[in-house]
C-alpha cells in the first residue's frame, strides 16, 4: 500500500475513534511509521487529509446507486433502494459515521469541497427518481423533490447521530422499514382536506451574532464583549467560558420556545392540528432567527459535548411535544396504527436541519414559512391522517 493510502487509512481510523480535533499530525505519522514531514509531502494540512478521506466511499456509493437501479421498475422501488443505499453510506461503521457527522458536517469549508460537490451530484439521481414518480402519477406532483430529499437526508442524519451518541438503535437499519414507510406515505399521490436589556442578555445577543458570523471556534470573548459594550471581565461574571455562553443561549431559546408553544397549544386540541401548529411555529422561528439556525447546526447539532448538557435536555422537551402529538394521534386512531413516533420525529427534526443548512450554504429556500403547507402536508400524509386539513383560519 502506498504511503498516501496508508496515511489516509490510519487518519480515518484515528479521526473516527479519537475525533478530528483531538488527533494530531504526529499521531498519524506515528501510526504509519513515517515522519511528520513525509505527511506534508502528500497533504497541506490535517484538514486536507480529512477532506480526502470520503472520496473513495463516495465513489463506491455513487456506483452502487447506479448498479442497484438496473432492472428496477417503478419509482417507489427505485427510491427504496436509493434510500437504503444512503443509509448504508452512513451506517456501515461508527468510526466512518463519526467522521461524516462530527468532523465533516461541522466544517463549513467541507460544503465548498470537491467531495461535497460529488455528494450533491450523486443526490441528483434521488431527485430524478422522485420526479419520475411524479410524472408517472405515483408521487404527489405538488411536492418539491428537493424538499422530499431534505426529509430523507435529514432523518438519516438524525437517526445516525442518535445511534452514535446514545447507541439507539443498536443498528440503524432496524428502523429502515418504518422510516421508508413514512417517506412513501408522504410522497404518494393522495388528496388531503385540506427582548431583555440587562447585560447578560446583551452578552448573549452579541455572542449569538459573533458565533453566527465567524463561527464558534473563531469567536473570541473580547469580540463578544466589544459588541455587547461590556468589559471582558463582565462576561465572566455571568459565564464560566465561551462554551457556557453557547449552551446557555440554547437553553434560553429552547425554554422560551417550549413555554410559547405550551401557551399556543392550550386546551383540548386535535393531534393533527397540534402537530401543524408545532411545525408552523418552529418554521416561523428558524425563518426569522437566522443566526440561531447557524449556531444550532454548526456548533450544537454536530458537537458531541452538547448532548451531555442541560441545554440538550431542554431541547428534548421541545421535540417531545412533537413526539407526544404523534403518539396521541396514534392512540385515538387519527394516525396509522403501527406508526413509530420516534422515527417520525427524526424525519421532522431532520428536515428542519436540512432547510437551515441549505439556506446557510446556498441561500435557498429563502422563506421557510412559504413551505409550511408543503411540510405540514407531507408530515400528515406520511402519518396517513384521514379528514384533517392543514390550512384555514385555525392555522394562523
Amino acid at each position: 500500500m502506498e504511503t498516501k493510502e496508508l496515511i489516509l487509512k490510519h487518519a480515518e481510523m484515528l479521526f473516527g475513534t479519537r475525533g478530528f480535533r483531538k488527533t494530531k499530525i504526529a499521531d498519524i505519522s506515528g501510526r504509519v511509521g513515517i515522519s511528520d514531514s513525509t505527511i506534508y509531502e502528500h497533504f497541506a494540512n490535517k484538514k486536507t487529509i480529512l477532506f480526502e478521506i470520503p472520496k473513495k466511499r463516495i465513489q463506491a456509493w455513487r456506483k452502487s446507486n447506479l448498479e442497484h437501479l438496473n432492472g428496477l421498475v417503478g419509482a417507489e422501488v427505485k427510491l427504496r433502494k436509493l434510500v437504503w443505499n444512503y443509509m448504508s453510506f452512513f451506517a456501515k461503521s461508527k468510526e466512518w459515521t463519526n467522521i461524516v457527522l462530527f468532523a465533516l458536517a461541522s466544517n463549513r469549508d467541507f460544503f465548498q469541497n470537491e467531495s461535497h460537490h460529488q455528494i450533491k451530484d450523486a443526490l441528483r439521481l434521488y431527485r430524478e427518481v422522485i420526479i419520475e414518480g411524479q410524472q408517472a402519477g405515483e408521487f404527489d406532483c405538488e411536492l418539491s423533490p428537493s424538499l422530499v430529499l431534505h426529509f430523507i437526508i435529514g432523518a438519516i442524519h438524525q437517526i445516525s447521530i442518535t445511534w452514535l451518541t446514545e447507541n439507539r438503535p443498536s443498528d440503524p437499519f432496524d428502523l429502515f422499514e418504518e422510516f421508508f414507510d413514512l417517506i412513501i406515505h408522504g410522497l404518494r399521490q393522495e388528496k388531503t382536506d385540506s427582548a431583555e436589556n440587562d447585560r447578560k442578555m446583551k452578552i448573549m445577543t452579541a455572542a449569538l451574532e459573533i458565533f453566527a458570523t465567524v463561527g464558534y471556534e473563531k469567536a473570541r470573548i473580547q469580540d463578544i464583549a466589544r459588541l455587547a459594550c461590556v468589559g471582558d471581565g463582565t462576561i465572566y461574571k455571568f459565564f464560566k467560558s465561551k462554551e457556557d455562553i453557547l449552551f446557555t443561549l440554547t437553553l434560553k431559546k429552547s425554554t422560551q420556545l417550549v413555554e410559547n408553544l405550551k401557551k399556543h397549544l392550550g386546551g383540548d386540541i386535535d393531534p393533527a392540528y397540534k402537530l401543524v401548529l408545532l411545525l408552523r411555529d418552529y418554521l416561523s422561528l428558524i425563518n426569522t432567527e437566522k443566526a440561531y439556525g447557524v449556531l444550532f447546526h454548526f456548533d450544537l447539532r454536530h458537537n458531541r459535548s452538547y448532548y451531555d448538557t442541560g441545554s440538550y435536555q431542554s431541547t428534548r422537551q421541545f421535540t417531545r411535544m412533537f413526539y407526544d402529538a404523534i403518539l396521541e394521534g396514534v392512540a385515538i386512531n387519527n394516525f396509522r396504527p403501527g406508526i413509530k413516533p420516534y422515527i417520525a420525529l427524526k424525519m421532522i427534526m431532520g428536515v428542519f436541519d436540512q432547510l437551515i443548512l441549505s439556506r446557510l450554504m446556498y441561500g435557498y429556500p429563502e422563506n421557510f414559512v412559504a413551505l409550511s403547507d408543503d411540510i405540514c402536508g407531507f408530515v400528515l400524509k406520511s402519518l396517513k391522517v384521514a379528514h384533517h386539513g392543514i390550512s384555514g383560519d385555525k392555522s394562523m
